[in-house]
């Protein structure tokens, strides 16, 4: 198990998650904690792991279930698609965006430009651009060209010339033509693109990282990127506030 001391309280605990990806590596093996929880401090992780999660939890600490889920790092989109400032009714527009990023678990986008009127909406985190340049993947153009995989780090795109804001579905396509394997997707989701934004509390489910987090009712990841939309996506989970649904159950 991974924590801190137990003197500080979870304000957050997830419980009974069948799976919990936490991105992390063993001697080169994913760290995947099973029948597990996560004990989150307002935005950050407080512990994760297998084991007893009571020593967490206080009168003031909120509890949700996780029975039948697995839990991963928010997504992040590299390229992120949001309407010009010059264009009528930006503002809206661009919250709409934003909000169908966040139903589809994209909850950080890069973009060239920050946006003021963005930055503090409490589902969905603005970014500069990759400092680190990583392969993109663009499933919705690449799936119709010759087959090509690249052996190493990259990143998903679900940006195009007819934008949808649904990074998931476009990972899930390469998960079903069999272009990747379920970690490496989920890899080029999380962790890949956090270390070409250099933002390395992001993309990760371990001490001290941000806590964003999603809950999909499924037993693996196989599962996951081998069942096309994101209907399975149950909870929503922004720096440690559950954003959708949007009452929490404890």
């Amino acid at each position: 198990m991974r924590g801190m001391s137990a003197m500080k309280h979870a304000t957050l605990l997830i419980i009974n998650l069948e799976r919990v990806y936490t991105m992390d590596k063993v001697n080169g093996l994913p760290v995947v904690f099973q029948h597990a929880f996560i004990a989150v401090h307002h935005d950050k992780i407080l512990a994760a792991g297998c084991g007893h999660w009571q020593e967490y939890a206080d009168k003031d600490t909120r509890i949700l279930d996780g029975r039948g889920h697995i839990a991963v790092p928010g997504f992040i989109e590299v390229e992120a698609q949001l309407t010009p400032l010059e264009k009528r009714d930006s503002v809206r527009l661009q919250l709409e965006e934003c909000m169908q990023y966040m139903h589809h678990g994209t909850l950080t986008l890069a973009h060239p430009a920050l946006y003021p009127s963005l930055t503090a909406q409490p589902y969905i985190e603005i970014t500069k651009t990759m400092s680190k340049q990583l392969p993109i993947v663009y499933p919705y153009v690449e799936l119709g060209k010759k087959k090509r995989t690249y052996s190493g780090r990259f990143c998903i795109s679900a940006a195009g010339k007819y934008p949808i804001h649904d990074q998931l579905s476009a990972a899930q396509l390469l998960g079903i033509a069999e272009r990747y394997d379920s970690w490496q997707l989920l890899q080029a989701l999380t962790c890949w693109p956090a270390q070409a934004l250099n933002r390395k509390e992001l993309g990760c489910i371990h001490i001290h990282a941000q806590a964003d987090i999603l809950l999909f009712a499924h037993s693996d990841i196989h599962a996951l990127f081998h069942t096309l939309g994101a209907q399975h996506l149950s909870q929503v989970i922004k720096k440690g506030i559950r954003v959708f649904p949007n009452i929490l159950i404890s």
